[in-house]
């Protein structure tokens, strides 16, 4: 039976459901995280190798298990756990394993904002123009070959956090006011267009398929996590993801954010995390050829031709995730999305996790907490 590490520290919610998506496929999971994590919640994994807190003591324990047991995939599921696995560790072995880009010159692309828009602009991959900024260390002046409005993210930040939107040199000014004086950042030019989030699967730098959407529901700002997405067929964006793959060898989930823009038609390039995401598990909703079949033909690679999306361009499907919807309709006060989840409007109730009671358990515990004791 093929095998499966997924691995997790900091307790982020958006893995939560991989374990079934590989187990459908038939690997045996393990699960390496703390004890009553997300991770853990869930009926389908076979050992849950309880990690330490302590950074180094994480790292010690993580390499020990790599190198003790021979898994077919290892997937380290959070953005600053990817960054801390290739700040500390030294190993270049362990690296190779651990990391999902096997390809050694883009791996600034994994930590660094500025990294990224370098890496994709020098291999002719379309980002948009961008200028690294240090308050203190920088001059506004440095900032006139871009054309505004702009956007400025932390050179190292994940879930859209800390990015506001500049229309001129002033108001770019003030936001920066505010900020550390040691603050490193990418400041981007802003493209106004059609936003497609995009759940891809890579193997070994193989794009092996995707599913494109629409936002329909952000928690908070358009930077926030998405709640709600309208999945549509994207058939032009094939090249595009087949050369990423390619280029930097992806190997594992990622999640893609591309801006068609609005004057150009030009498909820009925003942003990649390598990491699954709580979307992925509800790709059997879009296509018989979903990530579990993927997962599951991997021993057929010589003859697995790229599955084209059962989407049609004209149709789209709605998929809601239950855990982040309803606490943003709870919190926002929006009686018709509570609504949906009452009556299972469009199907929403295909979203509901019954296929797990430990995991639905998990949910409704959180959502007491969050909403009920706390708000209440």
């Amino acid at each position: 039976m093929k095998t499966v590490l997924l691995v997790s520290k900091f307790n982020w919610d958006a893995p939560a459901e991989i374990p079934y998506v590989f187990a459908k496929a038939g690997y045996a999971v393990d699960v390496f995280c703390p004890a009553d994590s997300w991770l853990s919640n869930n009926s389908f994994f076979k050992n849950h190798i309880t990690c330490s807190i302590d950074n180094h003591e994480f790292l010690t324990e993580l390499a020990a298990l790599v190198r003790r047991n021979k898994y077919d995939w290892i997937l380290l599921t959070e953005d600053p756990l990817i960054d801390l696995v290739k700040r500390e560790i030294k190993e270049e072995d362990l690296l190779e394993q651990l990391l999902p880009v096997k390809n050694n010159e883009a791996r600034d692309i994994l930590s660094s904002k500025i990294g990224f828009s370098s890496y994709f602009q020098s291999i002719g991959i379309d980002t948009p123009a961008y200028v690294g900024f240090q308050p203190g260390v920088n001059d506004f002046n440095e900032l006139d070959s871009l054309q505004f409005p702009v956007l400025n993210k932390y050179d190292l930040s994940w879930g859209g956090s800390d990015m506001a939107i500049s229309n001129d040199l002033k108001e770019l000014q003030n936001t920066i006011k505010n900020l550390p004086k040691n603050a490193k950042l990418l400041i981007q030019e802003f493209i106004q267009g059609d936003d497609i989030r995009v759940d891809a699967l890579f193997y070994n730098g193989r794009l092996l398929n995707y599913f494109c959407a629409e936002v329909l529901s952000h928690t908070k700002d358009q930077f926030s996590y998405t709640t709600r997405r309208a999945y549509y067929a994207y058939p032009e964006l094939s090249p595009m993801l087949t050369l990423i793959g390619e280029k930097i060898v992806a190997h594992g989930f990622a999640n893609i954010s591309i801006i068609r823009d609005k004057r150009t038609s030009i498909y820009y390039l925003i942003e990649i995390d390598l990491r699954p995401n709580s979307w992925m598990a509800y790709s059997n909703i879009l296509s018989r050829h979903d990530f579990t079949y993927c997962i599951q033909n991997l021993h057929n690679l010589a003859s697995f031709e790229f599955i084209k999306s059962s989407l049609k361009k004209n149709k789209a499907i709605e998929i809601a995730l239950f855990y982040k919807d309803i606490r943003r309709a709870i919190w926002a006060k929006d009686l018709k999305g509570i609504l949906r989840w009452i009556v299972g409007w469009k199907g929403y109730w295909r979203f509901l996790p019954f296929y797990d009671f430990k995991l639905t358990k998990k949910i409704m515990y959180e959502i007491w907490v969050e909403v009920g004791v706390f708000k209440l």
